[in-house]
């Protein structure tokens, strides 16, 4: 997956508010344990041209198996190597 600043050059909005997504679930995922299935966000663009994560709702999630915990830090790690 291409770098942040690579994705806000090309003016690909939507891919890097996505990836902003996977890295909140990866978060999430680390410290909480909790594997996030679905979840709406909400970007907001400033007058400087910034975007922000304002707002998520509709989150659903499962707790994780202890097994799992390295199945989504493998899964960004391809995604930086892509």
């Amino acid at each position: 997956m291409p770098d942040d600043l690579d994705l806000l050059r090309d003016n690909k909005l939507e891919e890097y508010c996505r990836k902003q997504c996977l890295k909140i679930c990866y978060y999430v995922k680390q410290t909480k344990k909790l594997e996030i299935l679905q979840m709406n966000c909400e970007f907001s663009k400033d007058d400087t041209g910034n975007i922000w994560f304002t707002f998520a709702d509709k989150i659903h999630f499962r707790r994780m198996k202890r097994n799992a915990a390295g199945e989504l830090l493998q899964m960004y790690v391809n995604m930086q190597q892509n």
